[in-house]
């Protein structure tokens, strides 16, 4: 599992056709602060589409 902004969440669930729940992405809730921690499942195509993202961004 991999650690992504809420941006990238978007991203990948609207551009790569990655979707929410098992082997896509999932979220945490945080009960005080009304926030969600998203993370990224480690298959090879969610990979492949989020270092695509990054690179757009010059993350890589």
């Amino acid at each position: 599992m991999v650690k992504i902004s809420k941006e990238d969440a978007k991203t990948l669930n609207k551009e790569y056709g990655i979707p929410y729940g098992s082997y896509g992405i999932s979220h945490t809730d945080s009960c005080s602060h009304k926030r969600k921690t998203y993370y990224l499942c480690t298959s090879f195509k969610n990979m492949k589409a989020y270092n695509a993202i990054r690179a757009k961004r010059h993350e890589i």
